[in-house]
């Protein structure tokens, strides 16, 4: 992808409705749930997995919830086509994509 921002998912472990909050404060346009404590951010393409986990207070001393950020190269699947849209006004265009 060329392009100034990075795709991230971000699955939570424990607590979803509070890391949910802290997700919409910090990314308030650039969020998407995806699923039961699953969501898409877009982030600058220079953050790193660990920056982001720390700006949403999962990788602190207090932390408000355990999960896992992983850095999404691309993207393929089968799921509502509002996803492959929120995606596409996100990221670009993908041919890799079924609704």
């Amino acid at each position: 992808m060329a392009t100034d921002k990075k795709i991230f998912a971000v699955i939570a472990v424990g607590n979803p409705e509070v890391l949910k909050a802290k997700i919409e404060a910090e990314f308030p346009d650039g969020n998407l749930k995806v699923g039961q404590g699953q969501w898409f951010i877009i982030g600058l393409s220079s953050m790193t997995t660990q920056e982001l986990s720390v700006k949403l207070e999962i990788s602190v001393e207090k932390s408000i919830s355990n999960a896992i950020v992983l850095s999404v190269s691309s993207y393929f699947g089968r799921t509502q086509i509002s996803t492959w849209e929120w995606l596409k006004a996100k990221m670009g265009d993908t041919s890799a994509v079924s609704g």
